[in-house]
């Protein structure tokens, strides 16, 4: 018969990779927020480390299928991070974020602008 061609081939391993993706995401839904309360951490930063862990992991053709759900997901991480903020606590602090925020963009802009 005839040679099937790389990308069928391929399906099945991404679809693998799929389920596998899902089943972890479930996980890290269920245990991110144990470990924050035994942390004291923002749930959040679980969720940010899983999502890198995730692109480690999974990387290329997962992450181009699911792009769109990975801009939903920035959305969504977007307003979770703004509603922990306490705007009296950044008033208190606006020097020392407004230092950090002119270092960080002045080592970014070298590094593009430099390489």
């Amino acid at each position: 018969g005839p040679v099937p061609s790389a990308p069928k081939m391929a399906a099945p391993i991404l679809l693998l990779k799929l389920l596998l993706l899902a089943v972890l995401l479930v996980i890290v839904f269920m245990i991110a927020p144990i470990i924050a309360r035994l942390t004291r951490m923002p749930v959040i930063t679980f969720y940010l480390v899983a999502g890198l862990a995730g692109q480690l992991a999974f990387g290329g053709p997962v992450l181009r299928l699911l792009m769109p759900a990975h801009n939903g997901a920035l959305g969504c991480i977007t307003i979770a991070a703004g509603s922990e903020l306490v705007v009296e606590s950044l008033r208190a602090h606006a020097d020392t974020i407004a230092a950090l925020t002119c270092c960080t963009s002045a080592i970014c802009f070298l590094f593009v602008w430099a390489v």
